[in-house]
């Protein structure tokens, strides 16, 4: 039953060193900020993501990850768009 949470816990362990690593590298600003901005979206929707399937039942969380994930997509998809 944990096994999902330990492969989360260690993706974001893994994309904080890697945001820390990158800090250290001196990339160009554009290239940092586009990298850094994409792993703390992955860590929020992963965190989000834990955190609906800590409190809801097993049987519910197949409907909730795909609520989510239509959520999210259309959040992202919204963000997008261009303004009139």
């Amino acid at each position: 039953m944990y096994r999902a949470y330990w492969i989360a816990w260690g993706v974001l362990l893994t994309l904080t060193i890697v945001m820390v690593a990158l800090d250290q590298a001196g990339l160009p600003r554009g290239a940092f900020l586009a990298v850094v901005l994409s792993a703390m979206l992955i860590k929020a929707t992963l965190i989000g993501f834990a955190v609906i399937c800590l409190v809801e039942s097993y049987l519910w969380r197949s409907n909730t990850a795909l609520t989510f994930s239509v959520i999210l997509a259309a959040l992202l998809a919204d963000s997008r768009m261009e303004p009139e």
